[in-house]
């Protein structure tokens, strides 16, 4: 993140109001040990948006934390989409599996034919 990028994330948390990791761990009904987790090293590359205030504490906003949920559930919905179920890998197992038999039938074809 540019420091541009930073200071506009600053002021944007701010303006929606400044709470503490507690505070927002309780809101986010997790422990506080969970938000500064979300904050440093993020859910899935996913990073809870927070700034540092006096002190070196961590600071982020309620809105932060709606909208950290609502990418994390983004990214798990694709994810999931993209997953090959049970289903699909049988299905694609068979097919190989087919397209095996026949290039084989074809093989002893052509021998038989020479």
């Amino acid at each position: 993140m540019t420091r541009d990028e930073q200071q506009e994330m600053t002021r944007r948390l701010k303006r929606e109001g400044l709470i503490r990791p507690n505070t927002a761990a309780q809101f986010a009904e997790v422990e506080p040990a969970v938000i500064w987790r979300w904050i440093v090293k993020g859910v899935r590359g996913v990073k809870l948006e927070a700034t540092q205030g006096p002190g070196n504490g961590w600071f982020t906003s309620k809105e932060a934390i709606l909208r950290f949920f609502a990418a994390r559930s983004s990214i798990e919905r694709t994810r999931l989409s993209q997953a090959e179920s049970p289903t699909r890998k049988q299905a694609a197992k068979g097919l190989t599996e087919f397209q095996e038999a026949i290039a084989g039938l074809r093989a002893a074809k052509t021998k038989v034919a020479q």
